[in-house]
């Protein structure tokens, strides 16, 4: 019932197929990070310890700022900030080098943070917007069967991009797809 309701709810159903595709992206990205930085930058663990933490405070920046994003942009194109600030802030971790740590790969985990707080706020209020109470449970189980399972897939290609081409470069791919997510994103019906 969950799945039939999300393939006919046009909302839903473009809302599962950019978010899958935004988490497979991140999935690369997470798969990589950590080994980009202590195998690529030879961080010590306080320094990850550091640009994770970042991750945190961007998360609360994007709570306590969401509703006001909704209310100039809309749900969807929320997420698809959301989506874009995470894409941006992979990017900028895919920049980083062992003196730029500081800035380029805690300022790519606050907008990690941000954006991940803002597309699952906000997806999550369109699903409630647009789906019936008692469905909902049911729309909410698919979406997220979906889009966490896009995390684990993504997680698989970004380790075996980093294995054979590089961890760079994974991060790269994986902002890479991140930008082609937003861009096909923009033409949905979110």
């Amino acid at each position: 019932t969950g799945l039939a309701t999300v393939r006919r709810t046009a909302h839903i159903f473009h809302l599962t197929l950019v978010l899958g595709a935004a988490n497979f992206s991140a999935g690369m990205a997470v798969s990589t990070n950590i080994i980009f930085f202590e195998k690529t930058l030879d961080l010590e663990g306080w320094q990850a310890g550091v640009i994770y933490a970042m991750n945190g405070l961007g998360g609360i920046a994007g709570s306590l700022v969401i509703s006001r994003v909704v209310g100039r942009l809309g749900m969807g194109r929320t997420v698809l900030l959301g989506i874009a600030a995470v894409t941006t802030g992979v990017f900028l971790t895919a920049l980083t080098t062992a003196t730029t740590w500081s800035t380029l790969a805690t300022a790519g985990s606050v907008l990690v943070g941000f954006g991940v707080a803002v597309a699952v706020i906000s997806s999550a209020s369109l699903r409630q917007h647009v789906v019936a109470g008692p469905l909902l449970g049911r729309v909410a189980a698919t979406f997220r069967l979906v889009v966490d399972g896009a995390v684990a897939i993504g997680a698989l290609v970004g380790g075996v991009i980093g294995e054979f081409i590089g961890i760079p470069q994974a991060l790269v791919i994986a902002a890479g797809v991140g930008v082609v997510v937003c861009l096909a994103g923009s033409g949905t019906r979110l």
